[in-house]
């Protein structure tokens, strides 16, 4: 059969967005945060122990907590905890608008369509900003997953590619993760529940 006659499965038209950037950072950033909270756990536990026993030393001994230089590292502590709180709560916002003034940047618009053909064997990607076109073979996909808005997938060589649900062209969601399901029997699936 010839190269134009050749009918996709599944087609999705997209652009990048924050939404989707979000989405990279939160699927990218998950073991960090986890270490991030335990961390945070750990130094609230040992800051309000010790903020415990100054409070008991101050009452005891009738002095100003404020007097013990300890308290001032312990709120200096606090002060840290916060800030790297706020500091990661706005992560996936800083990087997704980082990542589309980077697009803006290289391709000179910040809505640059990228056309995903899902073939039998390979799914085609056409890229309209530099009019390229390129393929990739289900086997080098690693994992698969779903979130409430779209498709993640990871490849082998860390390159992640979203798939919005809503730019999907007549597609039942259902279909697609049954066509994924089998062309990538040995990646690492993790679809959501029927809605």
């Amino acid at each position: 059969m010839e190269e134009n006659e050749r009918k996709p499965v599944f087609t999705n038209t997209y652009g990048p967005s924050e939404t989707t950037f979000r989405e990279i950072y939160r699927y990218a950033r998950r073991p960090m945060r986890i270490i991030l909270i335990v961390l945070l756990v750990c130094i609230g536990v040992y800051v309000a122990h010790h903020l415990y026993q100054w409070i008991r030393w101050a009452v005891y001994y009738n002095e100003s907590i404020f007097s013990q230089t300890g308290v001032w590292m312990l709120l200096a502590e606090l002060g840290v905890m916060a800030f790297l709180i706020v500091w990661e709560a706005n992560g996936a916002k800083r990087y997704a608008k980082r990542q589309l003034r980077r697009i803006k940047e290289s391709y000179g618009t910040d809505d640059p369509r990228v056309h995903a053909s899902f073939y039998d064997g390979e799914v085609e990607f056409h890229n309209d900003a530099t009019n390229s076109t390129s393929r990739m073979a289900y086997d080098k996909f690693a994992t698969c997953k779903e979130t409430k808005d779209l498709f993640l997938i990871v490849t082998r060589e860390k390159q992640f590619l979203l798939f919005p649900k809503d730019t999907f062209d007549g597609t039942d969601i259902v279909g697609f993760r049954a066509f994924m399901d089998e062309k990538c029997p040995n990646t690492k699936r993790k679809w959501r529940k029927a809605d």
